[in-house]
């Protein structure tokens, strides 16, 4: 799913839901702006040793940063209510000509 205004706009309204008063903790500052991205941080249920493992399954964020300090939230999409982003877009079918 590409990040869109329209998506930004609904990651805002959850965010809003979940944490009305959402307040942060180093500066006590109110205001955050929303990364115009979507992060995707893996998840092994072990350590590899000695070497680094690409791809598998992950847990899915979007992040907003604090306007004051910069401190950064990353927020899990499922706790968000938004799991609906994660499913796969239509295939794009050409137009038929009768």
């Amino acid at each position: 799913m590409k990040f869109t205004p329209a998506i930004g706009q609904r990651i805002a309204e959850a965010i809003k839901k979940v944490a009305p008063k959402a307040k942060c903790p180093l500066c006590q500052t109110e205001k955050f702006t929303l990364a115009n991205a979507f992060f995707l941080f893996p998840v092994q249920n072990e350590l590899p040793q000695k070497s680094f493992v690409i791809g598998g399954p992950g847990m899915p964020c979007v992040a907003i940063t604090c306007t004051t300090c910069g401190n950064t939230f990353f927020l899990n999409i499922f706790s968000l209510g938004l799991t609906d982003l994660l499913e796969p877009e239509p295939e794009s079918k050409g137009g038929e000509i009768d």
